[in-house]
């Protein structure tokens, strides 16, 4: 299982789309740490750290479940994007989780100023993964839609910048992701993915599926073969 790895701040290019890598995962979970929490709006941020710096990686070429929103706020600039996933994905989230609750544990009285147990960490914890028998897997990342911080797209085929789709169901995606920092309120914490780059290839019909001479003059009730 391969991935793109990056441990530098900027947010880069895209000039080796496709080119994943080969970094194995206990190197790299070797090399993460997370840093001294931070105040934030609804309890208190951590980064997560790759060799000091910001952690990203490069998955799998995926689909989205629903279309990018923000719970109650259509007009909202910041929003979640539900992605399916595939068995390389649940297999790095699960190694990564498995170094999060280890390393959460260890260091638990500076991150949540209390000794706690594995056990307990783990149950304090939200999974990346929704899992389900009924439907395919999925996880979520944040993303934004607009400014500085934006998620840029780019075009699979012709590798130039494009716009963020209207509505993401209707591409592929090969997403680029920060794996930003820990969320941690008083009983509950998780990981935040934020979506930087996404490689994006239309995965709608291609051409209007309507055949415009077998239906000109026709009225509503015409037949169509």
């Amino acid at each position: 299982m391969t991935f793109a790895t990056s441990s530098t701040s900027t947010r880069g290019n895209l000039g080796n789309i496709g080119n994943l890598g080969n970094l194995g995962n206990l190197g790299t979970m070797l090399d993460l740490s997370i840093s001294a929490t931070q105040t934030a709006k609804s309890g208190k941020t951590a980064p997560i750290l790759h060799k000091g710096t910001q952690f990203i990686r490069q998955f799998d070429e995926v689909e989205a479940a629903f279309n990018a929103s923000a719970f109650n706020e259509p007009e909202a600039n910041r929003v979640n994007l539900c992605m399916r996933t595939t068995s390389s994905i649940e297999d790095w989230i699960t190694e990564f989780e498995h170094w999060l609750l280890d390393y959460c544990t260890s260091n638990s009285m500076r991150i949540f100023g209390k000794e706690l147990t594995r056990d307990g960490v783990a149950f304090m914890y939200t999974p990346l993964l929704k899992m389900s028998d009924k439907y395919p897997s999925t996880w979520k990342v944040k993303l934004n839609k607009t400014g500085r911080q934006a998620c840029r797209c780019w075009d699979k085929n012709t590798r130039l910048k494009r716009a963020q789709p209207d509505d993401w169901r209707d591409c592929t995606i090969i997403p680029r992701v920060w794996i930003k920092s820990l969320w941690i309120q008083s009983k509950s914490f998780g990981v935040i993915m934020e979506l930087t780059d996404a490689v994006l290839s239309e995965s709608g019909p291609k051409e209007c599926p309507v055949i415009f001479d077998d239906i000109e003059g026709e009225g509503e009730g015409g037949n169509i073969i």
